[in-house]
């Protein structure tokens, strides 16, 4: 739930709703803009802060790793 990394590759929103699939989690997170945005999270250790429902939390990712996609 904490920010890392560069500040221009960082989304913020809120947890609507979550699956866990053992050593994997999928998150649908609202954006401020109200766009839901689907994302996985890997369940590495059981000592991680647990994500629920309306947490807020900050998606991020490598540049490098960008793709734009266009309608």
């Amino acid at each position: 739930n904490q920010l890392s990394g560069s500040e221009d590759t960082y989304i913020k929103g809120i947890v609507e709703d979550f699956g866990y699939f053992g050593n994997l989690s999928i998150y649908r997170v609202k954006t401020s803009d109200g766009n839901i945005i689907q994302v996985s999270k890997q369940n590495r250790y059981r000592s991680e802060t647990a994500i629920s429902w309306d947490d807020e939390v900050y998606l991020s990712w490598e540049p490098s790793n960008l793709l734009l996609l266009v309608e």
